[in-house]
């Protein structure tokens, strides 16, 4: 509860106002509650390990019950110790309220914001806090609107060709650290390691700030992945596909995402191929697949075409007309 009141304090116009002892309980999962059923009596579905947030509504309820019926139904809450309570809408509590938060060490917030606002943000903030993530070790480029992750060995040209991007228009979020989160529905977002943001180590050169060479406009704080380009070192034996008919597909955690492998050789721009690769994921988004297009054109140039001179002339092995009947 108090990293969520440090992150979001302002974002959510948060306040402490009692259970400031309960400040480490946990919170274990992202969805939240309003407990108006549980406050009426009906808790065989009450999800007390959830936040419970109290709206308009629930406040109007208290306040219309006796004080015996009132504490009754505050019981109903407190008494299954969820991790935190939030009062929306700038709600002043009762003091009966707070002191059973204080006795009990249930921290209780106050915001100003609204049942709706508070609620959405809330989920939002809670979502990508719980959102399954991973490390994973390469660059990540925010290219044309699109994401692409780069990756390859070490010292195969990640980081050369994120500075090329770079100098070429298009912004940093992450380089040699990617930090990668699923978001639901089926979102991935990328961003780096707050301890090198915006920073960039290239070989021979040391590491370099991309903000202060570049600008505040080079660099990007998180982007959706979208693409997934891996560079392999070019070798005699390998194939690469040449013609791009079957769409290749990676699964990052457990979604997947376009995936190209580039072979990396000496006069090879890498950069430039990549801004191809994006552009041409683009028009696969929106439809159109290149690749089919040739191949359809391909098909019907190897057609054979047959000229209607030569089809109205007689076959020589077609077998002579016959006469008609003279019975007809």
């Amino acid at each position: 509860v108090q990293r969520l009141l440090n992150r979001c304090q302002l974002d959510l116009e948060l306040r402490l106002a009692a259970g400031v002892k309960g400040l480490e309980r946990m919170i274990t999962e992202w969805a939240i509650n309003r407990p108006a059923l549980a406050l009426a009596g009906f808790t065989d579905h009450f999800d007390h390990h959830r936040i419970q947030v109290f709206g308009s509504n629930e406040i109007a309820f208290l306040e219309s019950l006796t004080e015996r019926k009132r504490m009754t139904a505050l019981s109903r809450i407190l008494d299954a110790e969820p991790p935190c309570i939030i009062v929306s809408t700038d709600r002043t509590p009762s003091i009966k309220l707070l002191a059973e938060a204080d006795k009990r060490q249930i921290p209780l917030l106050l915001s100003s914001l609204n049942s709706s606002a508070l609620t959405a943000k809330l989920v939002e903030t809670l979502m990508d806090e719980f959102a399954p993530r991973l490390t994973a070790h390469g660059a990540l480029v925010h290219v044309f609107g699109l994401g692409v992750l780069i990756s390859g060995k070490s010292g195969v040209g990640k980081s050369e060709c994120s500075l090329e991007l770079i100098a070429r228009g298009h912004r940093l979020v992450a380089d040699d650290i990617v930090i990668i989160r699923r978001r639901q529905p089926g979102m991935l977002m990328g961003a780096g390691s707050e301890v090198v943001r915006h920073h960039m180590e290239i070989q021979g050169a040391g590491i370099v700030d991309i903000m202060s060479l570049y600008g505040v406009g080079a660099v990007m704080d998180e982007t959706q992945i979208n693409v997934h380009i891996q560079l392999e070192a070019w070798r005699q034996d390998m194939e690469f596909d040449r013609v791009g008919m079957e769409d290749r597909f990676t699964r990052i955690l457990g979604i997947l995402v376009p995936e190209y492998i580039l072979p990396v050789e000496p006069g090879r721009n890498l950069s430039i191929i990549v801004e191809t690769v994006v552009l041409n994921q683009m028009m696969k988004n929106q439809g159109i697949n290149t690749a089919a297009r040739f191949n359809e054109r391909l098909i019907r140039r190897m057609a054979p075409v047959q000229s209607p001179y030569f089809s109205s002339l007689p076959s020589s092995h077609s077998s002579p007309p016959r006469k008609p009947d003279s019975s007809t």
